[in-house]
């Protein structure tokens, strides 16, 4: 059978730019996120999200101490005319490990996970199963804005499934994915 783990994972945007409706300050700096990491390790926080997306934040988690972490980030969209989809991806993954100074990374999510729908999507898949074989990342996925996404997405297999919960959003689970995954 099946295993469920939901894991606490300490995301990490505003590590990188100016993120968050009630953020009065901005971007924060690296001795910040030093501090912010060191309290999450003392708390049992062991994983950290981020993204190419974020701005700055995974050159500012190399610099604050990311190594001591399990590592999530995720691949920018897929740009229009390129030739090896494989190829691409494997080279946006190995920028992420240099900026984060890590040797590989727990999980690599498609941003834009829609793109798996489009006409390069099975290359699109077959990219990220390449760069789990090769031992750049442990597990892939994707991370979703509407679990409603996951219904047009259900014929592919993901590690991870990242999407938004919490007390005022319950999608996940009124839609009965919660249960499904």
């Amino acid at each position: 059978g099946y295993r469920i783990a939901m894991k606490l994972c300490l995301g990490t945007a505003q590590f990188g730019m100016r993120y968050g409706i009630a953020n009065h300050t901005g971007q924060i700096d690296v001795t910040e996120a030093g501090r912010i990491l060191e309290r999450a390790l003392a708390a049992g926080v062991t994983m950290l999200d981020t993204a190419v997306m974020y701005g700055e934040s995974e050159t500012t988690l190399g610099q604050a101490g990311a190594d001591r972490f399990a590592v999530v980030t995720k691949l920018p969209e897929l740009p229009p005319h390129v030739g090896n989809i494989t190829e691409w991806m494997k080279e946006h993954t190995n920028r992420s490990l240099r900026r984060l100074g890590v040797p590989s990374l727990y999980g690599l999510l498609l941003h834009r996970p829609m793109e798996l729908l489009g006409p390069r999507g099975n290359e699109i898949a077959a990219g990220l199963m390449a760069l789990k074989a090769t031992g750049l990342t442990s597990k892939t996925g994707v991370s979703v804005y509407n679990p409603n996404e996951l219904d047009q997405l259900s014929r592919f297999s993901f590690d991870i499934v990242q999407a938004p919960m919490s007390v005022f959003d319950r999608r996940l689970e009124t839609t009965g994915w919660l249960q499904q995954l």
